[in-house]
């Protein structure tokens, strides 16, 4: 197959990071201390965005495709709607490394030198937890249960939904070798039910379909919406301990690279999967 280019720009400072919307039809690029947004079909520059005062670092669209976060190195970050508006501003004690929304809650999780917070439409402030080294990459499992932070000291933190630690993984080289990008593995079940789910008018008919396909986290969430079906049984008390199931641990897998040129995988566990980590020499 061949690549053939349908557009090119210049944007005239350093891209640090860019994402996609969802359904593909905006891109969004961080560039110096602004977000440029093109429009993905002729490569149009929609609108530059100004509400950061230095460096944009990272920059991560909602799976639903309502909002997109912006991180910088000057401490703060920026929750923008799909309609190109600044809806939300809040601060870090050190630069922005990394944001990213977890796929199912969209809550934003945004990593800085120091800490990383939490934040949901739902929640009035953001939930702060220290770190003990600088995180350098952050990314949550499918069914959004749990946060991966990569640190530069060579740990791999991994965290629940209230940002506490589950499983810490203390990796050979250690700080000789910090950790600089991490990603869990896409589940084919997770992605065809969200690409039918924008596909379908009615929700009532994506739950009809799609409940015995989905993992039992999402079907309390998507069935309470319904209202009063969803008040007629009590929910089951979240069991917050990582899955020891061994077919949703198999789904569950971390790779994880880093400075050292290695590339290696892990189970939610924290053991490490496969016959270990790959030289990329």
């Amino acid at each position: 197959m061949r690549a053939v280019l349908t557009w090119r720009d210049k944007a005239e400072q350093c891209i640090y990071d860019l994402a996609f919307k969802p359904d593909g039809t905006q891109l969004i690029l961080a560039a110096g201390n602004r977000l440029l947004v093109y429009d993905t079909s002729d490569g149009t520059l929609l609108q530059p965005l100004k509400g950061h005062k230095d460096t944009v670092y990272c920059v991560a669209y909602a799976k639903d495709g309502k909002r997109f976060a912006s991180g910088s190195a000057d401490k703060s970050v920026i929750i923008w709607t799909s309609k190109l508006e600044g809806i939300l501003k809040y601060t870090h004690n050190d630069s922005i490394q990394c944001v990213s929304y977890n796929p199912v809650t969209h809550q934003l999780a945004s990593c800085s030198s120091s800490d990383f917070g939490l934040w949901s439409p739902e929640q009035k402030s953001v939930s702060k937890h220290k770190s003990n080294s600088k995180i350098t990459c952050c990314s949550w499992t499918n069914d959004g249960q749990y946060l991966a932070l990569g640190m530069f000291n060579g740990i791999i933190s991994i965290r629940n939904k209230n940002g506490e630690e589950k499983v810490k993984i203390e990796r050979p080289g250690g700080s000789l070798s910090p950790i600089w990008s991490i990603c869990w593995n896409p589940s084919s079940r997770w992605e065809n039910f969200w690409m039918n789910r924008e596909n379908e008018d009615a929700e009532e008919v994506v739950v009809n379909r799609y409940f015995q396909e989905i993992p039992s986290i999402l079907k309390s969430a998507v069935y309470s919406s319904q209202g009063s079906e969803a008040e007629e049984e009590e929910p089951e008390e979240e069991d917050d301990s990582p899955r020891d199931d061994n077919s949703e641990e198999h789904n569950d897998i971390l790779a994880v690279a880093d400075w050292g040129q290695k590339l290696s995988f892990y189970q939610l566990s924290g053991k490490q999967a496969g016959r270990g980590t790959v030289d990329s020499q």
